[in-house]
């Protein structure tokens, strides 16, 4: 048996109950009913922005999957330094974007250490798949206003940063 459907725009991930009255095979069976549920899933892998961002001392990374894969978020450091790899291992095809479903980093190294306040990228690898955006941790006090922290955290995030791409052209020189 083949069904087709059309799904209607902006609802990938969504879960849409499916009620069939009646299905008839072609050698004359038929089933009285299903009930189920529909899942679309995404057609590309995507890396999106953490949230909150800047963040002080946890943060959530959200990705879409558009097939079933092994999948890792490595955290580098400005400076393009490994500060800590989250090894998710295989995950089905799907849209991990809530808290419960997406990647969560506490703000440590691979030794347990809080890091520092600063300029951090974060890279996916889905399979084949790699993509990396920035982020920022700002530990601050209660002394300074919310202005200031968005007017810093525009400046950061709007300056370019060739730091890690650098390192990583200077890793792939010296492995190959």
């Amino acid at each position: 048996m083949r069904v087709e459907f059309e799904p209607l725009n902006n609802i990938a991930g969504r879960e849409s109950p499916i009620i069939f009255e009646t299905v008839q095979f072609v050698q004359s069976q038929s089933i009285q009913s299903i009930d189920g549920k529909v899942t679309i899933l995404p057609e590309q892998f995507i890396l999106l922005q953490n949230y909150p961002n800047p963040f002080n001392p946890e943060t959530w990374i959200p990705f879409k999957l558009a097939q079933n894969v092994p999948v890792s978020i490595s955290i580098y450091s400005a400076k393009g330094q490994l500060i800590r790899t989250i090894s998710l291992g295989n995950k089905q095809a799907g849209i991990y974007v809530t808290k419960n479903k997406a990647a969560y980093w506490d703000g440590r190294d691979s030794k347990g250490f809080k890091v520092a306040s600063g300029v951090y990228y974060y890279t996916l690898q889905a399979g084949e798949f790699i993509a990396t955006r920035r982020m920022v941790i700002m530990k601050y006090n209660h002394r300074i206003s919310k202005g200031k922290i968005r007017a810093l955290f525009h400046a950061i995030m709007t300056t370019p940063h060739l730091v890690l791409r650098q390192a990583q052209r200077k890793k792939f020189r010296s492995a190959g």
